[in-house]
């Protein structure tokens, strides 16, 4: 695992440029919106969360919140087992705040998976007690699998689940880059 994170971290660099340049070329912007009032920029781990039908990508930041880094995933089961693995895995990392993907459609309208993530968010709120924001995650997957492709052969093994973990860590990422650009701002 330990070389898929030191991959992953070279390749997440990398796309999240790449990602903020593809959005600006489609006329899009990244929407962010919290499901709890409170200062997004208190100090601590964020966890980041990918939800997919099969498998969640993880991904948690360091404490200064300047880097985001994969966690692996969490192969999902039910709506309870799920949310309790992502409280204990959000108190073994010391997560003071959660962030999820909201997969809007391209031209920003909210679908199915849209509507379901918020249904997850706010269970998932309830379930750790801690703010949870959503993040438009629109192109993670894409360009986690095109950073993928890049990347050595031996990382690419385990592709889905790679893939997950870096979805999330790139959905992190954005989330702290915007953070930190509202923080100087100030």
């Amino acid at each position: 695992m330990a070389w898929i994170l030191l991959e992953t971290r070279s390749v997440v660099t990398e796309t999240v440029e790449w990602r903020r340049r593809a959005m600006e070329s489609r006329g899009l912007s990244e929407s962010r919106e919290s499901l709890e009032l409170g200062s997004a920029s208190m100090r601590g781990r964020v966890l980041g969360i990918d939800l997919g039908e099969r498998r969640i990508g993880l991904a948690i930041s360091d404490e200064e919140g300047r880097f985001a880094f994969p966690a692996g995933f969490h192969e999902r089961r039910d709506l309870s087992g799920d949310l309790e693995a992502l409280r204990a895995l959000a108190v073994s990392q010391g997560a003071v705040r959660v962030v999820v993907g909201l997969p809007l459609l391209l031209d920003g309208r909210e679908g199915t998976g849209a509507r379901a993530a918020r249904e997850f968010a706010e269970a998932l709120r309830r379930a750790t007690s801690l703010p949870v924001d959503l993040v438009d995650e629109r192109l993670t997957t894409r360009e986690a699998e095109r950073a993928l492709s890049q990347a050595p052969r031996k990382v690419r093994r385990g592709r889905k689940q790679v893939i997950d973990a870096m979805a999330a860590t790139l959905l992190l990422r954005g989330w702290l880059d915007a953070q930190s650009r509202s923080d100087a701002r100030r």
